[in-house]
């Protein structure tokens, strides 16, 4: 699934003070969850700061879902605690979270509207907010529709309509784009983004790395329990810079760049060559040396750094 453009090196844990400026809306204080000998979490010590988008990353089985299951009150933590809102673990802090924690399950001969109305009965929510949440999801049009009709996508948006009644401050959400199409995918991508936008703060596990990218500020990389990283989303792509050099003697380049100051690595993926560089050293630069030793290059340009990279050089 992803592909190595870049060799591997020490990235150095970004640490929490990094939100020293910041609201914390959930902190946890070597949070541990032990089955007999796993280790599904390890010490883990998080600070989420409010009104991000926070991605919670990891491989499966990497202890994403029983962190948030801890934190939410399901799974009871081996040692450790957690705070919500500087406020303890106290029952009262659920009101002002909502949460999806499995694949959404509805009753398949309701419509979507009456799925809800259980839902709100059970949070305890004035029915009259359903329809503000189904304007919101996008689901106001096909709510009379039964929900078997619905496609899982669908579900899924009914799902996180069902986690925002009541208004919550906070949304928990484990992989919600998991099983989804490309259409579902981008659909539910929307609809967090849209939410994000009111001011609300988002906690999101997920193991798929291009989506994270795309909705989240601020990542925790776990692996095996353990935490590896954590900070903003530019903190942690942050390091050397990277140049795209396409050309018809890629060989060539690769010999006069092997020794050029400023460059640490060369890697070719097929046509193009991924040169990793020093900050200071600019494209410009390496295209006048190798116009000067008559090599022409096609394409050059400055390559951003993706997370998917940096969490498989992280987590290697």
């Amino acid at each position: 699934m992803f592909n190595i453009l870049c060799s591997i090196f020490f990235i150095p844990l970004v640490l929490p003070q990094t939100y020293q400026n910041l609201d914390i809306v959930l902190s946890t204080e070597v949070l541990t969850k032990h089955y007999g000998v796993i280790k599904a979490v390890n010490s883990l010590k998080l600070n989420i700061p409010k009104q991000t988008v926070f991605g919670l990353l990891g491989p499966n089985g990497s202890g994403k879902t029983t962190t948030l299951g801890m934190v939410l009150g399901i799974i009871h933590p081996t040692t450790g605690s957690f705070s919500w809102f500087n406020n303890g673990s106290n029952d009262i802090n659920r009101k002002r979270i909502g949460s999806i924690l499995e694949h959404p399950i509805f009753y398949p001969y309701l419509s979507g509207e009456q799925n809800l109305k259980i839902a709100a009965k059970i949070k305890d929510v004035n029915e009259k907010d359903i329809e503000r949440v189904l304007n919101i999801v996008e689901l106001y049009d096909r709510r009379k529709s039964a929900a078997k009709t619905y496609s899982l996508g669908m579900k899924q948006r009914l799902s996180l309509g069902a986690a925002l009644l009541g208004d919550p401050e906070v949304l928990v959400l484990d992989e919600p784009t998991n099983g989804l199409d490309p259409q579902g995918i981008a659909e539910v991508r929307g609809l967090i983004n849209k939410v994000a936008q009111t001011g609300k703060t988002i906690i999101l596990a997920s193991h798929l790395l291009d989506e994270v990218e795309k909705v989240c500020s601020h990542v925790a990389v776990i692996k095996n329990g353990n935490l590896l990283a954590e900070g903003s989303v530019a903190e942690i792509i942050k390091g050397d810079k990277q140049i795209e050099i396409g050309g018809s003697d890629l060989q060539k380049i690769i010999s006069l760049l092997s020794t050029f100051n400023g460059v640490k690595n060369i890697v070719q993926d097929k046509e193009i060559l991924l040169i990793t560089v020093h900050d200071d050293i600019l494209p410009s630069v390496i295209n006048k040396y190798l116009l000067e030793n008559s090599i022409s290059v096609e394409h050059i340009t400055v390559r951003k750094k993706r997370l998917e990279e940096q969490f498989l050089e992280i987590t290697a």
